[in-house]
């Protein structure tokens, strides 16, 4: 009866929760290359979509949460991920500036 069973199958069966930093490089990939004035997606964004409703948090913690692997692969191939990530995830101090059409600059007072 073992020999019947697909190998592929079980592999997909017995997959578990990925930690937050595999699901933002497996984001990463799928917004492909280059990613032109796009940071590449972080473990910390995963969170945020997490709390967005698009992934399902199966343990772990909250700012950096285990997801599905199958969720992430399905997130993965939606056309609208860019405008999900734009709208979900809030950029970080150089992506604010190039939006804002700023340098971002660093003054220290001694």
């Amino acid at each position: 009866m073992v020999e019947a069973a697909d190998p592929e199958q079980v592999r997909a069966a017995l997959r578990g929760p990925l930690g937050a930093g595999v699901p933002a490089d497996r984001l990463t990939q799928a917004l492909g290359q280059p990613l032109r004035c796009r940071p590449r997606v972080t473990a910390a964004a995963i969170g945020h979509l997490v709390r967005a409703g698009l992934l399902i948090r199966l343990g772990g913690d909250t700012e950096f949460p285990d997801v599905h692997p199958d969720q992430v692969a399905a997130l993965g191939r939606r056309r609208d991920l860019p405008a999900l990530l734009d709208r979900h995830v809030p950029p970080g101090p150089d992506q604010a500036a190039r939006r804002l059409g700023v340098r971002r600059t660093t003054s220290i007072t001694w």
